[in-house]
């Protein structure tokens, strides 16, 4: 009677194991909310602005997470590496996303995706150009199999990701950098599968791209007077990612 006692207590527990957060295994994701924008004054002016460049301060080969395929999300976790930002961020995916975020947020933002004709040409229109560098990204995937432990019983599926990303915002017609900030995003759930993973990422970084609309000091810079030219503060060194800081910028920090 004991021994039927002791394998359903051992039953129990590995049950529990299974339904652990995923956040509790693998690498450290950092939950981060997304933020609504504030509203820009009534008499203010959107500033055209169009997305940059995207880089990644990551290097190849660095621990980004852990992968797990089993019965529980319990690990051993076999470690995710970083590839490389083409491979596992691109860049026209992620200037369309910018595009999407800030546009719903009220920014006017050049060179439409959508746009079937003359597209370069509207990017022209822009005043402001942010461009992206990614410092941080972290990954935790976990494949819930049955108790055979084979593809075919796959049980559930998860995945969750974050990313810090710094932003640049440089001015065309000041030719000079005027802001730098920090945002993150997060998502979870989805599917553990290669392109699942990708799509993790991307969800993630989107929600980056809408924490910097919110932005009080973005917004700022992105709205302006009717009438007025833009007059951001410039930073004391200008040009593009990972210049100096000055008086218009805000150094990113651990956001």
């Amino acid at each position: 009677m004991g021994g039927m006692a002791s394998i359903r207590l051992w039953i129990t527990l590995w049950i529990g194991l299974c339904v652990l957060p995923l956040a509790g295994c693998g690498v450290n994701v950092r939950k981060t909310e997304i933020a609504e924008p504030p509203t820009p004054p009534a008499e203010a002016r959107p500033v055209p602005v169009r997305f940059g460049e995207l880089q990644a301060k990551l290097r190849r080969g660095d621990r980004i997470g852990g992968y797990v395929i089993g019965f529980t999300c319990m690990g051993p976790f076999d470690p995710i590496t970083w590839t490389t930002g083409r491979e596992m961020m691109d860049r026209s995916d992620v200037a369309d996303m910018f595009h999407e975020e800030l546009s719903a947020a009220g920014y006017d933002v050049t060179g439409n995706p959508g746009r079937l004709f003359e597209r370069e040409e509207d990017e022209e229109r822009a005043e402001l150009v942010v461009s992206a560098q990614v410092t941080d990204v972290k990954m935790n995937v976990c494949r819930k199999m049955g108790w055979w432990l084979i593809q075919s019983d796959v049980i559930g599926e998860e995945v969750e990701a974050s990313v810090k990303v710094d932003w640049t915002v440089y001015s065309r017609l000041d030719r000079r950098m005027v802001l730098r900030t920090s945002t993150r995003g997060y998502t979870e759930g989805g599917s553990a599968t290669e392109d699942g993973k990708i799509l993790a990422l991307e969800q993630a970084m989107a929600g980056a791209i809408a924490n910097l609309a919110a932005d009080p000091d973005f917004r700022a810079a992105a709205f302006a007077a009717r009438g007025a030219d833009l007059s951001v503060p410039a930073l004391e060194r200008g040009g593009g990612i990972g210049g100096g800081g000055g008086r218009g910028s805000r150094p990113p920090g651990d956001n």
